[in-house]
């Protein structure tokens, strides 16, 4: 690359450096994704999920390799200490030992809730454990993120190193004054359905809208605002003939949020169909563009 290149590229490395160093220093080795390690799950996860306008929280804490925590609140109550549990490492599945026994915490709180518990999943790439809980007609996967591990930075003195990918996915645009750009998708589950959603920003003002699922949208050219502060508008999503609002008003819909986190560098979405809320947070595509303009 030409000198001034090279110049901004290497600053730009040693500015994520720093500031994965630092907040690594912060941590402690007790903070480092269990994932990272080799070892299964460990410590503190917390998740939520708005399911027919009622909030659903869930908590996770593992106090030893067979013994966990488990709470959750909402249509489903659960609060339930030292609970044995089996860990199958190959599969990533979180057994609970004795939730099929009477006089079990968990046995009981699910049986007077009329709920079952689906399964429990530990999900080693990105240190989430995913717990499903059907209720009557609804299936809920709930995604619970490791609340005490601190940002992994490169820390080659341990033997561990992130790859620049994930450093600058995570580091890169607190550097700059950051508008989103290129593709961001995403998917949750809603009443046991798959929602998908993608947004592409074409220009500053205009971008491509899809969302499949319960709510189906496919719109080219959407003209839009963005005000800076992490809010999007869609200028046109409330005149007859816009796509978004014919597809919207469809299936008597409508779109609360459209917001862009600088920070994580990501887009949220949430719809509203008659009582079920769809909140989707879509992710940026384009590390992997920076990856080969580096390497050219």
């Amino acid at each position: 690359p030409p000198a001034t290149m090279m110049f901004f590229t290497a600053t730009m490395l040693a500015a994520i450096a720093a500031a994965a160093s630092a907040e690594h220093l912060r941590g402690s080795m007790a903070a480092l994704p269990a994932a990272l390690l080799g070892a299964g799950p460990a410590g503190t996860y917390e998740g939520s999920e708005t399911v027919l306008d009622q909030k659903i929280n869930a908590k996770v804490v593992l106090t030893s390799d067979n013994a966990m925590d488990l709470s959750i609140s909402g249509v489903v109550d659960i609060n339930c200490s030292g609970e044995a549990y089996s860990f199958d490492g190959a599969s990533g599945a979180i057994t609970l030992n004795d939730v099929g026994t009477e006089g079990d915490c968990v046995h009981d709180a699910l049986a007077k809730s009329g709920a079952t518990l689906d399964g429990i999943t530990y999900v080693a790439e990105s240190d989430r454990i995913d717990v499903t809980v059907m209720y009557e007609l609804l299936t809920l996967t709930m995604e619970l993120d490791h609340v005490d591990a601190g940002m992994v930075s490169s820390v080659e003195n341990l033997g561990l190193v992130a790859p620049i990918s994930d450093l600058y996915e995570k580091y890169f645009f607190r550097f700059l004054e950051a508008t989103p750009s290129g593709t961001y998708t995403g998917e949750t589950k809603v009443v046991g359905q798959k929602v998908a959603g993608t947004v592409t920003v074409v220009t500053d003002t205009s971008m491509d809208v899809t969302v499949a699922g319960p709510v189906s949208i496919d719109c080219k050219g959407e003209a839009f605002t963005y005000d800076g502060k992490g809010g999007v508008t869609l200028d046109n999503a409330d005149k007859d003939g816009d796509c978004i609002h014919e597809a919207l008003d469809k299936y008597h819909a409508s779109i609360m949020e459209i917001s862009y986190d600088p920070a994580s560098d990501s887009v949220k979405v949430t719809i509203k169909a008659g009582i079920i809320k769809v909140d989707l947070t879509l992710n940026h595509q384009g590390a992997d563009l920076y990856m080969a303009a580096m390497s050219a």
